[in-house]
């Protein structure tokens, strides 16, 4: 069976929200997800998008926090088991 990358990503916006809504992730990381993920979208599929430097050095230095901030996630989980 084969997962597509657009349902992939699709699922994790989906996990997202269920930790936004129990209380377990802050809304932000919810939203940068959906952010980020709607500029890859434009970015695959359109002949248009053309990044500039700062917009591209923002989605770098979000996504390092994005990371940091789920591993912490994947923490607080581990430890509720």
């Amino acid at each position: 069976m084969t997962v597509s990358v657009r349902r992939a990503i699709s699922c994790i916006g989906v996990y997202l929200e269920t930790y936004v809504e129990s209380g377990r992730l802050e809304e932000e990381w919810g939203v940068l997800f959906d952010h980020v993920r709607g500029l890859r979208q434009a970015d695959q599929y359109s002949l248009d998008a053309r990044p500039t430097k700062e917009e591209a050095e923002a989605a770098i230095n979000g996504a390092g926090r994005f990371i940091n901030r789920m591993e912490e996630l994947i923490r607080d989980l581990r430890q509720a088991c």
